[in-house]
């Protein structure tokens, strides 16, 4: 977080919404919800799974151990591959992780790329509860949101109730 701001982890500007906006001055980072494919703000030192996106065709670095992934190798969509890990940690760990493979949490840029990723979650046979973290935080306590892989945010999916920025 860095003056109030959202942000993808991958640095991508925030242009689509899809946030709750009930928590948006304590929670700073964001995470989508399975069962309702909307975003939540969330404490960024909560612990959950999480979902890592590089641009389609860039080399990924495969660290020595993928431990808690879901899935061992990528999966593409549309311009970029995806891979999914169940095993909980804060934010800005596993945002630090994605990184061993060059790539950052995921950001999302329409319905059809967030259907996809709910559709591979649930193929992944993973509760409707459960959330997982994307590149979205704000710092700057501007009350903007941005990417963490610094992409243009241009598409939201805020929760009912949540603060849209």
């Amino acid at each position: 977080m860095d003056n109030g701001s959202w942000k993808w982890s991958d640095g991508l500007a925030l242009t689509y919404q899809n946030f709750g906006r009930y928590y948006h001055n304590i929670r700073p980072c964001a995470a989508a919800s399975l069962g309702t494919m909307t975003w939540l703000a969330m404490h960024c030192d909560s612990e959950l799974d999480w979902i890592c996106k590089i641009p389609r065709g860039s080399a990924e670095k495969e660290p020595e151990s993928s431990e808690g992934a879901s899935s061992p190798e990528w999966i593409g969509f549309q311009e970029a591959e995806y891979k999914f890990f169940d095993h909980r940690t804060t934010w800005d760990q596993a945002q630090r992780i994605c990184t061993w493979f060059d790539s950052s949490l995921a950001s999302v840029h329409s319905a059809d790329e967030e259907a996809f990723l709910a559709n591979t979650l649930r193929k992944m046979v993973k509760a409707e509860g459960d959330n997982w973290w994307v590149g979205l935080h704000t710092y700057e306590n501007d009350g903007r949101f941005r990417w963490s892989d610094h992409s243009v945010l241009n598409y939201i999916s805020w929760a009912l109730g949540s603060h849209t920025p």
